[in-house]
């Protein structure tokens, strides 16, 4: 499988497209740069986040060929007690370096919650901040979440969307350095379940029972993503999504709820810092 792009490294092929946005595309995994100018900084058979000054001096020379303009390597919304800049030796490369977490203080100010703005998707946030780790125990080898969406583009007005997510387990010892033994998908639920998939997120968020009528909860219980990531450990309490947007995921305080921000994201993996992406809270229907 390609390797792909770690938060903080910018992609050599794809430093100067824009990353596909729409919530549910399929991502394609691009090319991660030549390990070798690293300086063995990478620990896992697919990359481990690279947080050194070589790095940074790459990626700016890489971001400098698009428009003549250095490119950051790093977000304005990653808490900077994260990040270590320090060069690496013999010591940090045989340890895991995990990617920063969210800095949801600051995307709240994005967002502009405090003034009452966007108030569906700052409710998920202030949940997403109360969250704790998914541990990504999966007793049947699957689990899917369904629940309610809300996109934010522009700093416009937030629209609703109903999102599905699935968790498939992987054997033990497959991942390498901070990645998680699990791969996460979500995508939209089709159009014409929406009717009854409304009624189905309603009775899942009320802990309710649901007719056998209902056309959504089959699709669901069977649904697995085509766009599945692999997960990784983050320095907080988020589990991160190996795809080209910075995708967040914390579970919530009940009933194995899970709460997803994905936002768009830099060349180098980072969140760009406006506020734009897709919020879900998500509630298990097979476990």
């Amino acid at each position: 499988m390609p390797l792909a792009p770690r938060p903080g490294v910018a992609p050599a092929a794809s430093v100067c497209a824009p990353a596909p946005w729409p919530l549910g595309a399929h991502l394609h995994e691009v090319s991660f740069p030549d390990r070798t100018a690293y300086r063995a900084r990478v620990t896992s058979a697919r990359g481990t986040l690279v947080r050194s000054a070589a790095v940074a001096a790459l990626g700016a020379a890489l971001a400098g060929g698009c428009r003549g303009k250095v490119a950051p390597t790093s977000d304005a919304r990653v808490d900077s007690a994260a990040v270590d800049s320090s060069p690496p030796d013999a010591d940090q490369a045989a340890s895991v370096s995990l990617p920063p977490d969210l800095d949801v203080k600051r995307l709240e100010q994005e967002l502009g919650c405090a003034r009452g703005r966007h108030a569906r998707v700052c409710k998920i946030v202030r949940e997403f901040d109360e969250g704790s780790k998914y541990t990504g125990q999966l007793p049947s080898g699957g689990a899917r979440w369904m629940g309610h969406g809300y996109r934010v583009e522009k700093a416009g007005p937030e629209k609703a969307d109903l999102v599905v997510l699935s968790a498939v387990g992987m054997p033990t010892g497959t991942g390498g350095g901070a990645d998680l033994p699990f791969r996460m998908g979500l995508d939209p639920l089709p159009k014409d379940l929406h009717k009854d998939g409304r009624k189905l997120a309603d009775a899942l968020a009320r802990s309710a029972s649901v007719p056998k009528s209902n056309k959504a909860l089959p699709f669901v219980r069977a649904y697995t993503s085509d766009n599945s990531r692999i997960a990784f450990a983050t320095s907080g309490m988020s589990v991160r999504l190996l795809s080209e947007d910075a995708v967040f995921v914390r579970q919530g305080k009940v009933r194995q709820e899970l709460l997803v921000i994905r936002l768009k994201a830099s060349a180098s993996g980072m969140p760009l810092g406006e506020g734009d992406g897709d919020y879900a809270h998500l509630w298990p229907v097979t476990w």
